[in-house]
């Protein structure tokens, strides 16, 4: 019952992201002022368990991108 697959945030850039607006508040910055972001990069996670169940080859280029494999 897993899913084939999820596109999600970096979590590691998402914390950068965090750190480069809370960085410009000390400088004068004001919070009410930083626009809402998406996430810069996200991360491909397969399950191939699930792919194998259902029938279906993912490609291997596809796999070889995917951050993580199950």
């Amino acid at each position: 019952m897993g899913a084939l697959l999820a596109v999600g945030p970096d979590y590691t850039d998402v914390g950068k992201q965090s750190g480069e607006f809370a960085a410009q508040i000390p400088e004068g910055r004001d919070p009410e002022e930083l626009p809402i972001a998406s996430p810069r990069k996200v991360q491909l996670s397969l399950n191939l368990r699930t792919a194998e169940i259902i029938g279906y080859r993912i490609p291997d280029g596809v796999v070889r991108k995917a951050a993580s494999i199950y």
